[in-house]
């Protein structure tokens, strides 16, 4: 096998996503997907699982959409492989959930996923993400000001998610497809700069690679690094919960006397929620004070510290 199909076998291989049953890949028709589902194919033999594809209309682009579709079924078809095919009123959804059109497409495309994942029995679910998106996604949430778990992109795996492709770049996507004489579809969307991932990869990313031609290499280091400290913290925070956790809460001041970045990922496992970092300081403040009972009222819980023990309670019910 090629280069490219060796060097997605060993980034499987070093995060265990191929030792499955069955695989769900999904696959837009467009050069990422293309090639994911080539190489997922021609990887099946070695490792023994079955392989199925998913395809989700969005309904965004009118004909446009029945071309992608009907492309992917014959693609399928001449692979051999079994097709889901989803349905959903993207622009709707987005209406209804006042949230973007690209974020309505994510949820009613992943929500496809999972349902068919499971229907055929809990298929771990293949996303062509590369190491273009990684690097699109990384400079995405340092534009937004994230911490170090947003600063580390897209993860290998999530759960049921697995991303063989992210250890090889869209050029290396474009060759391969090439020497395997693989046809693709664009989308037309993709050329609109109006969406931010579209500016960073046609105006950002060719800056910095002029600047380092190893640009992407170095993104997918960085990753790798932030990925393992951020594992180590989430760790240590996970230590901290087993050996102090009091019900429903912790010992305040053990929680405000944790370095901060630890600190952070306790409340973020009590609380189930993300909170953002205004709000941590807000709940570590009020560890440190020693007035009698104090509450915080956050998104999504409130924070109680009575007798030298701080619990994070379901919020309060609307007043009528």
């Amino acid at each position: 096998m090629s280069d490219f199909i060796g060097k997605i076998r060993e980034f499987a291989d070093e995060f265990s996503m191929l030792g499955v049953s069955r695989v769900l890949v999904g696959v837009s028709g467009g050069a990422d997907s293309t090639a994911c589902l080539r190489a997922l194919v021609l990887l099946a033999p070695e490792y023994g699982y079955a392989l199925t594809a998913a395809h989700f209309d969005h309904r965004l682009r009118g004909e446009e959409s029945d071309r992608d579709r009907e492309f992917v079924r014959d693609m399928c078809a001449r692979f051999g492989i079994e097709l889901a095919i989803g349905y959903g009123d993207t622009r709707d959804y987005a209406k209804q959930n006042s949230i973007g059109i690209e974020e309505a497409a994510r949820d009613l495309r992943y929500a496809f996923f999972r349902e068919t994942a499971q229907s055929l029995g809990d298929a771990v679910i293949a996303t062509a993400h590369n190491a273009d998106d990684n690097a699109e996604t990384m400079l995405l949430n340092l534009a937004r000001g994230a911490g170090a778990r947003g600063l580390a992109g897209i993860p290998p795996v999530n759960g049921a998610l697995i991303r063989p492709m992210l250890c090889v770049s869209r050029t290396e996507i474009e060759d391969f497809l090439d020497a395997e004489e693989l046809a693709h579809i664009e989308d037309s969307s993709n050329a609109d700069t109006a969406f931010a991932r579209n500016k960073l990869r046609q105006l950002v990313i060719p800056v910095l690679r002029e600047i380092n031609p190893r640009f992407l290499e170095h993104a997918a280091a960085s990753s790798r690094v932030l990925r393992e400290d951020d594992a180590y913290l989430d760790e240590l925070a996970e230590d901290f919960v087993a050996a102090h956790s009091v019900g429903d809460g912790v010992p305040a001041s053990a929680l405000y006397a944790l370095p901060r970045p630890v600190a952070a990922r306790v409340i973020d496992h009590l609380t189930g929620i993300r909170l953002p970092r205004e709000r941590i300081a807000e709940t570590l403040e009020l560890c440190a004070s020693t007035a009698g009972v104090r509450s915080l009222d956050l998104p999504g819980v409130l924070v109680r510290r009575e007798r030298g023990t701080v619990r994070f309670l379901p919020p309060r019910p609307p007043r009528r």
